[in-house]
This record gives structure tokens, sequence and C-alpha cells, in this order.
């Protein structure tokens, strides 16, 4: 195997540990559940790096592996933005649940406003990153 494509995959595996992971562990915090799909695609991720090293033992060319290295990378994407999925989910589940705890309190009243405007803010700031992030995996999947 060539330094690039090791490189690569010190790469991934980087962005594994220091994004993937703990947004993984967040979510499991959060909902109290692991969410399969992504062990789904943590066992691919897996599964194709051992190719990689399985081509390599039998020197096979480099073309075979820079195809698996390409489905790393493309399982490692899959595993990102399903995990800021999924924690965007666990948030929205936490916000409902609160929401529904306080629907008869008037939150404008919660010390003089000064709760209701922060938090109408963040709300609709996270809302349309949601629809942003939405309106982008629409375009990758075209």
């Amino acid at each position: 195997m060539l330094e690039h494509q090791h490189d690569k995959l010190r790469e991934y595996y980087r962005q594994y540990m220091e994004v993937v992971r703990p947004l993984i562990m967040f979510y499991e915090v959060m909902e109290e559940k692991a969410p399969i799909s992504v062990y789904n695609e943590i066992r691919a991720f897996n599964d194709h790096i051992a190719t990689v090293y399985h081509y390599e033992a039998k020197e096979d060319d480099e073309n075979k592996i820079n195809s698996e290295i390409n489905k790393v990378h493309s399982h490692l994407l899959r595993l990102t933005l399903d995990g800021y999925k999924y924690v965007n989910s666990a948030f929205a589940n936490k916000i409902k649940s609160f929401e529904e705890q306080v629907k008869f309190i008037n939150y404008t009243q919660i010390s003089d406003g000064a709760f209701y405007i922060p938090y109408k803010e963040l709300y609709n700031n996270w809302k349309a990153k949601i629809l942003e992030a939405k309106k982008e995996e629409n375009i990758r999947k075209q």
C-alpha cells in the first residue's frame, strides 16, 4: 500500500475518533439507546478497511485498494451525517418533552421575558439549521 493511501486511512480514523464517535456517544447519553443503523455503518466502514489490508497482504493492485478506500470514505461521510441527524433528533425529542411539560406556562412572563427571547431565537436558529441540512442532503442525493 502506498503512503498516501495510509495517510487517507489515518485521516479517516482521526475523523471517526474526533467527530463520529463523540456524536454517537452524545446520542446514546441523551436517548439512552444505541442507533442500530449507525452500528451497521461502522461495521461496513471497518469491513472495507479490512479489505484494504487483505488486498495489501496479497499484493493486489492499487486500483482495488483505492476503490476500497473510497468506500471507507463514503461510509465515514454517511456516519458523520447520520450522527448529526441522530443528535438533532434527540434534541427535538428533548424540546418536545420540555414544551409538553410547560405548555400552560407563558414563557414571556419568566424573568420579564428574558427567557423567552433567547429561547425562541435559539429554537428558530436550530430549526433553520435542520432545514439547511435537509436541503444539503437532498442536493447530495441527486
